[in-house]
């Protein structure tokens, strides 16, 4: 069953999906290394939020 749904408000949603990279580090048993960049945070954010295909 698929359900569309629109939510309105002034300010964004961000869910923290989980993503197709954390389900491999969960099953890997791999983790994050504290060092190096992390990248800006729109960057941080991509593969965090549901977004429309188009």
């Amino acid at each position: 069953m698929l359900i569309n749904v629109t939510i309105q408000g002034v300010s964004p949603l961000l869910m923290n999906r989980f993503h197709e990279a954390a389900q491999e580090k969960v099953s890997g048993g791999t983790s994050l290394s504290l060092n190096g960049s992390k990248g800006t945070p729109r960057e941080q954010a991509a593969p965090k939020i549901y977004a429309d295909e188009s």
